[in-house]
Protein backbone atom coordinates (compact mmCIF):
# COMPACT_ATOMS: atom_id res chain seq x y z
CA UNK A 1 0.00 0.00 0.00
CA UNK A 2 1.11 3.84 -0.80
CA UNK A 3 0.98 6.25 1.32
CA UNK A 4 1.23 9.81 0.80
CA UNK A 5 1.41 12.77 3.12
CA UNK A 6 1.44 16.70 1.72
CA UNK A 7 2.96 19.78 3.42
CA UNK A 8 2.54 22.88 2.57
CA UNK A 9 5.76 25.41 2.19
CA UNK A 10 4.87 29.35 2.68
CA UNK A 11 5.90 29.92 -1.04
CA UNK A 12 5.33 27.53 -3.58
CA UNK A 13 6.50 24.04 -2.64
CA UNK A 14 4.35 20.69 -2.44
CA UNK A 15 6.13 17.44 -0.61
CA UNK A 16 5.05 13.88 -0.38
CA UNK A 17 6.58 10.71 0.67
CA UNK A 18 5.10 7.62 -0.64
CA UNK A 19 6.50 3.81 -1.35
CA UNK A 20 9.72 3.99 -3.40
CA UNK A 21 10.79 7.19 -2.41
CA UNK A 22 13.15 7.92 0.89
CA UNK A 23 12.00 11.14 2.23
CA UNK A 24 10.40 14.01 0.94
CA UNK A 25 9.72 15.20 -2.62
CA UNK A 26 8.96 18.61 -4.35
CA UNK A 27 5.66 18.10 -6.61
CA UNK A 28 5.78 20.16 -9.50
CA UNK A 29 4.18 22.08 -11.49
CA UNK A 30 2.24 24.40 -9.10
CA UNK A 31 0.54 26.95 -11.46
CA UNK A 32 0.80 29.54 -8.65
CA UNK A 33 3.23 31.13 -7.40
CA UNK A 34 1.14 32.93 -4.44
CA UNK A 35 1.51 31.67 -0.48
CA UNK A 36 -0.39 28.46 0.23
CA UNK A 37 -2.32 28.13 3.86
CA UNK A 38 -4.17 25.14 3.93
CA UNK A 39 -4.55 21.49 2.26
CA UNK A 40 -7.28 19.08 2.22
CA UNK A 41 -7.51 15.65 0.71
CA UNK A 42 -9.96 13.07 0.15
CA UNK A 43 -7.28 10.35 -0.93
CA UNK A 44 -4.41 9.46 -2.07
CA UNK A 45 -4.70 11.42 -5.33
CA UNK A 46 -7.30 14.30 -4.94
CA UNK A 47 -7.13 17.28 -3.45
CA UNK A 48 -7.35 21.29 -3.04
CA UNK A 49 -5.42 23.97 -1.59
CA UNK A 50 -5.19 27.31 -1.07
CA UNK A 51 -3.86 30.51 0.06
CA UNK A 52 -3.49 34.30 -1.19
CA UNK A 53 -5.37 36.14 -3.64
CA UNK A 54 -7.96 33.91 -3.62
CA UNK A 55 -6.52 30.76 -5.08
CA UNK A 56 -7.61 27.77 -4.93
CA UNK A 57 -5.49 24.33 -6.47
CA UNK A 58 -7.21 21.18 -7.38
CA UNK A 59 -5.33 17.87 -7.74
CA UNK A 60 -6.77 14.83 -8.73
CA UNK A 61 -3.72 12.76 -10.08
CA UNK A 62 -1.26 12.20 -6.72
CA UNK A 63 1.21 14.38 -8.05
CA UNK A 64 1.09 14.91 -11.46
CA UNK A 65 -0.10 18.35 -11.11
CA UNK A 66 -2.33 20.88 -9.52
CA UNK A 67 -5.25 22.90 -11.86
CA UNK A 68 -6.03 26.42 -10.98
CA UNK A 69 -9.87 27.40 -10.22
CA UNK A 70 -11.13 30.04 -9.88
CA UNK A 71 -12.63 31.45 -6.49
CA UNK A 72 -14.27 34.46 -7.85
CA UNK A 73 -12.13 37.01 -5.32
CA UNK A 74 -8.65 38.46 -4.35
CA UNK A 75 -9.22 37.53 -0.63
CA UNK A 76 -6.68 35.53 1.11
CA UNK A 77 -7.81 32.54 1.72
CA UNK A 78 -6.61 30.16 4.98
CA UNK A 79 -8.81 27.23 5.17
CA UNK A 80 -10.44 24.58 3.10
CA UNK A 81 -12.47 21.55 3.77
CA UNK A 82 -14.25 18.57 1.86
CA UNK A 83 -15.96 16.35 4.09
CA UNK A 84 -17.37 13.71 2.44
CA UNK A 85 -16.48 13.63 -1.62
CA UNK A 86 -14.39 16.02 -3.77
CA UNK A 87 -17.81 17.55 -5.02
CA UNK A 88 -18.80 19.59 -2.12
CA UNK A 89 -16.36 21.71 -0.08
CA UNK A 90 -15.56 24.43 1.80
CA UNK A 91 -13.06 27.65 2.44
CA UNK A 92 -12.48 30.79 4.40
CA UNK A 93 -10.38 34.12 4.92
CA UNK A 94 -10.22 37.16 5.38
CA UNK A 95 -12.93 39.81 5.87
CA UNK A 96 -15.43 36.95 6.86
CA UNK A 97 -15.24 35.22 3.50
CA UNK A 98 -16.82 31.48 3.24
CA UNK A 99 -17.15 30.49 -0.32
CA UNK A 100 -18.67 26.80 -1.24
CA UNK A 101 -18.37 24.41 -4.27
CA UNK A 102 -20.70 21.65 -5.09
CA UNK A 103 -19.25 20.86 -7.99
CA UNK A 104 -15.86 19.53 -7.64
CA UNK A 105 -14.15 23.21 -7.27
CA UNK A 106 -15.36 24.56 -11.20
CA UNK A 107 -17.86 27.37 -9.38
CA UNK A 108 -17.51 28.65 -5.68
CA UNK A 109 -20.56 30.55 -4.54
CA UNK A 110 -19.90 33.21 -1.63
CA UNK A 111 -21.57 32.60 1.69
CA UNK A 112 -23.29 35.02 4.36
CA UNK A 113 -21.10 34.39 7.43
CA UNK A 114 -22.26 37.51 9.32
CA UNK A 115 -19.44 38.79 10.55
CA UNK A 116 -16.46 40.62 9.27
CA UNK A 117 -13.61 39.01 11.04
CA UNK A 118 -10.83 37.18 9.28
CA UNK A 119 -11.85 33.11 9.23
CA UNK A 120 -8.57 31.05 9.55
CA UNK A 121 -9.88 27.46 9.50
CA UNK A 122 -13.02 25.45 8.74
CA UNK A 123 -14.41 22.03 9.21
CA UNK A 124 -17.32 20.27 8.77
CA UNK A 125 -17.11 16.78 11.21
CA UNK A 126 -19.48 14.09 9.19
CA UNK A 127 -21.17 15.62 6.15
CA UNK A 128 -21.56 18.72 4.12
CA UNK A 129 -24.44 20.13 6.23
CA UNK A 130 -23.09 20.54 9.79
CA UNK A 131 -19.85 22.35 10.14
CA UNK A 132 -17.66 25.19 12.26
CA UNK A 133 -15.09 28.02 11.08
CA UNK A 134 -12.68 29.74 13.29
CA UNK A 135 -10.64 32.67 12.84
CA UNK A 136 -9.36 36.25 14.27
CA UNK A 137 -11.32 37.79 18.15
CA UNK A 138 -12.17 34.25 19.04
CA UNK A 139 -14.32 33.92 16.13
CA UNK A 140 -16.49 30.66 16.33
CA UNK A 141 -19.13 30.35 13.30
CA UNK A 142 -21.66 27.13 12.81
CA UNK A 143 -23.88 25.60 10.08
CA UNK A 144 -26.38 22.97 10.53
CA UNK A 145 -27.97 23.75 6.71
CA UNK A 146 -24.81 23.78 4.41
CA UNK A 147 -23.26 27.28 4.95
CA UNK A 148 -26.93 28.64 4.12
CA UNK A 149 -27.17 30.16 7.62
CA UNK A 150 -24.04 30.94 9.69
CA UNK A 151 -24.60 31.14 13.54
CA UNK A 152 -22.04 33.21 15.91
CA UNK A 153 -20.95 31.36 18.89
CA UNK A 154 -19.23 32.23 22.38
CA UNK A 155 -15.92 31.29 22.35
CA UNK A 156 -15.66 33.33 25.77
CA UNK A 157 -12.00 35.05 24.19
CA UNK A 158 -11.08 37.72 22.25
CA UNK A 159 -7.98 35.83 20.89
CA UNK A 160 -7.20 34.27 17.27
CA UNK A 161 -8.15 30.59 16.83
CA UNK A 162 -6.16 29.15 13.91
CA UNK A 163 -7.53 25.26 14.27
CA UNK A 164 -10.87 23.68 14.89
CA UNK A 165 -11.40 19.75 14.88
CA UNK A 166 -14.57 17.52 15.73
CA UNK A 167 -13.13 14.04 16.12
CA UNK A 168 -16.35 11.46 15.76
CA UNK A 169 -19.39 13.86 15.84
CA UNK A 170 -20.61 17.14 15.33
CA UNK A 171 -20.63 17.25 19.04
CA UNK A 172 -17.61 17.51 21.11
CA UNK A 173 -15.07 19.23 19.45
CA UNK A 174 -11.77 21.80 20.23
CA UNK A 175 -10.34 25.07 19.08
CA UNK A 176 -6.47 26.31 19.48
CA UNK A 177 -4.84 29.14 19.35
CA UNK A 178 -3.06 31.88 20.47
CA UNK A 179 -1.40 32.03 24.19
CA UNK A 180 -1.75 28.42 24.22
CA UNK A 181 -5.61 29.12 24.12
CA UNK A 182 -7.45 25.63 23.86
CA UNK A 183 -11.44 24.99 24.19
CA UNK A 184 -13.45 22.32 23.99
CA UNK A 185 -17.40 22.10 23.33
CA UNK A 186 -19.73 19.06 24.29
CA UNK A 187 -22.61 20.57 22.85
CA UNK A 188 -21.75 21.47 19.70
CA UNK A 189 -20.74 24.58 20.34
CA UNK A 190 -23.30 26.30 22.74
CA UNK A 191 -20.56 26.55 25.02
CA UNK A 192 -16.97 26.55 24.63
CA UNK A 193 -14.80 25.65 27.90
CA UNK A 194 -11.13 26.58 28.07
CA UNK A 195 -8.68 23.90 28.67
CA UNK A 196 -5.21 23.81 30.51
CA UNK A 197 -2.59 23.74 27.40
CA UNK A 198 0.79 24.65 29.58
CA UNK A 199 2.25 26.90 27.06
CA UNK A 200 1.17 30.48 26.18
CA UNK A 201 2.77 29.93 22.78
CA UNK A 202 0.40 29.86 19.72
CA UNK A 203 -1.21 26.73 19.09
CA UNK A 204 -1.77 26.95 14.88
CA UNK A 205 -3.08 23.13 14.84
CA UNK A 206 -5.27 20.94 16.99
CA UNK A 207 -5.85 16.93 15.76
CA UNK A 208 -7.69 13.88 17.27
CA UNK A 209 -6.87 11.17 15.25
CA UNK A 210 -9.31 8.53 16.58
CA UNK A 211 -11.61 10.13 19.20
CA UNK A 212 -12.28 12.52 21.49
CA UNK A 213 -9.65 11.84 24.48
CA UNK A 214 -6.15 11.52 22.60
CA UNK A 215 -5.25 14.68 20.59
CA UNK A 216 -2.19 16.77 19.36
CA UNK A 217 -1.30 20.52 19.37
CA UNK A 218 1.33 22.23 17.42
CA UNK A 219 2.61 25.93 17.50
CA UNK A 220 5.81 28.29 18.02
CA UNK A 221 9.05 27.38 18.32
CA UNK A 222 8.48 23.83 18.06
CA UNK A 223 5.77 23.41 20.90
CA UNK A 224 4.31 20.07 20.90
CA UNK A 225 1.15 19.28 23.56
CA UNK A 226 -0.48 15.93 23.69
CA UNK A 227 -3.81 14.55 25.89
CA UNK A 228 -5.00 11.42 26.56
CA UNK A 229 -7.81 12.32 28.69
CA UNK A 230 -9.87 14.62 26.51
CA UNK A 231 -7.67 17.68 27.08
CA UNK A 232 -8.46 17.99 30.74
CA UNK A 233 -4.59 17.67 31.02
Amino acid sequence: MKYLRFVLIPGVLFLLAGSGQAGWFTLYPSPSGNRLKSISFLDNNTGYAVGDAGTILKMTDGGGGWVNHNSGTMTQLSGVHFPVDAQTGYAVGDSGTILKTTDGGWNWAKQTSGTTAGLLAVFFPVDAQTGYAAGSSGTILKTTNGGGNWSSQNSGINLALYSVHFPVNAQTGYAAGDSGRILKTTNGGMNWVRQGSATTEVLYSIHFPVDAQTGYAVGNNGTGRKTTDGGVS
